[in-house]
């Protein structure tokens, strides 16, 4: 459903926007750490990165649960925001 609803329209709005001539940028976020997917964890059928899980390696909480800062944590966030901000 994350698929249809997210990723699939976001991909539609892209490419209208480029056949009017705007330039379109899209990013995948695809890290995943076991245990980051909070209270939803429990009732998700896989464990992957889902709509919304680059927010916490962002701001540094979870919309889903606490958010432990691990180690690799820390590098996935150094690395994506200076991805991020080298964009901006």
């Amino acid at each position: 459903a994350s698929n249809f609803f997210f990723s699939d329209a976001s991909l539609e709005m892209a490419n209208i926007r480029t056949k009017h001539g705007d330039e379109v940028y899209n990013f995948i976020f695809s890290y995943y750490r076991k245990g980051t997917l909070g209270i939803l964890g429990p009732i998700f059928p896989f464990e992957a990165a889902t709509h919304c899980m680059e927010l916490p390696y962002i701001f540094g909480i979870s919309l889903l649960g606490e958010f432990h800062v691990v180690d690799e944590d820390k590098e996935v966030m150094d690395r994506f925001l200076t991805y991020l901000t080298s964009f901006m």
